[in-house]
């Protein structure tokens, strides 16, 4: 009987399903607040998982530049004459990124495993920050070359709106709201004219 569309249900069942509803929506909010009152570390617990979502987040845009900025210096390349006669169909493009992008990592002393864990809040045995590694700038080197696609893959498993998706919802909202500005505009527009009309209407009848 629930699978039958709202239309075919009674008034009286359709108005149970809409207090069912609401009635869920507040046991959830009142249970969610007594969680936090009488366990605070819940709330600590939440406010500190979303820091670090941030901090992983601010982690991964850098690198998501990082690897912008290797497809942009690199194409002229890839895309020389020189390179295309040479080069083209040899399966030479993977390993030149990562080579490259290694040695600037090595010179910056970039790791994004280093980054990712102390933004997650790891440490050493001892109790220090990550640290540096090779293995670790090989990884980033190898994500380089991956390309931002990689990285935005990695924002989508981990649950984190990425740039670009921001990007798109943003462009959506505002078409969204410049649609509905037209749409009340006409709507006010032919509001105006049907009273135009009905004014002009009393005014025939007042003179006949």
């Amino acid at each position: 009987m629930s699978d039958l569309p709202e239309a075919k249900l009674t008034p009286w069942k359709v108005g149970a399903h809409k207090v069912k509803g609401v009635l869920m929506k507040h046991v959830c909010l009142i249970l969610t607040s007594l969680g936090f009152i009488f366990f605070p570390g819940l709330a600590e617990a939440a406010e500190s998982s979303g820091n670090k979502l941030n901090a992983v987040g601010e982690v991964l845009l850098v690198f998501l530049v990082l690897s912008a900025a290797f497809e942009v210096a690199l194409t002229p390349v890839f895309n020389s004459r020189f390179f295309l006669a040479r080069y083209e169909g040899k399966g030479v493009k993977v390993p030149l990124t990562i080579v490259l992008a290694l040695i600037v990592f090595w010179g910056y002393q970039l790791d994004i495993i280093q980054e990712l864990l102390n933004a997650l809040g790891h440490t050493t045995t001892e109790g220090k920050p990550i640290s540096l590694s090779f293995g670790g700038q090989i990884l980033t080197a190898f994500l380089i070359a991956g390309g931002s696609d990689g990285i935005f893959r990695i924002f989508s498993k981990l649950g984190i709106r990425n740039p670009k998706e921001r990007k798109e919802k943003a462009a959506l909202e505002k078409a969204s709201m410049a649609e509905k500005a037209q749409v009340e505009k006409t709507e006010a527009e032919k509001s105006a004219v049907q009273k135009e009309q009905i004014l002009n209407n009393i005014e025939r009848e007042k003179q006949e």
